[in-house]
């Protein structure tokens, strides 16, 4: 049975106290509503890559993943980075819900940004985005 790399790491995320007590439930996949409160995570599935010998498939897959920290200030986008950076690196190695995670690395350094405020509004969101790598088995763990 095919996983979910990034239902695993959602699920990772929402079970951390220090990243949930920031965002409360805003935890999202794909896309942040335009008009969701911050401080939130965005999770994103940039790539998926089947690890593969001579002999052929391995078991065990590549996922690069984008984690988006958004904040209504820079400080606080960079300490939810920072929480989310930390939680994932000490799943290495450890089950994530039904996945098991080989091991996890930031594949860039955090990039800065912010995004425009909505019409009528002058609320910036300010983000930190990292990228990272995470080989996992992808096939059911009892």
């Amino acid at each position: 049975m095919n996983v979910d790399i990034g239902v695993a790491i959602a699920g990772k995320l929402q079970s951390t106290t220090e990243i949930t007590d920031i965002t409360e439930t805003r935890i999202y996949s794909d896309v942040v509503p335009q008009t969701s409160a911050v401080p939130a995570i965005l999770l994103r599935i940039i790539s998926e890559v089947p690890h593969n010998t001579l002999s052929g498939p391995l078991g065990m897959d590549r996922a690069r993943v984008q984690i988006d920290s958004y904040g209504r200030t820079r400080p606080e986008a960079n300490e939810l980075a920072w929480y989310v950076w930390t939680t994932l690196w000490s799943a290495d190695p450890q089950v994530l819900g039904n996945v098991h995670v080989m091991e996890v690395s930031r594949d860039s350094g955090i990039r800065y940004s912010n995004d425009r405020p909505e019409t009528g509004s002058d609320q910036v969101r300010f983000l930190s985005s990292q990228d990272f790598l995470v080989s996992y088995i992808s096939c059911e763990v009892a």
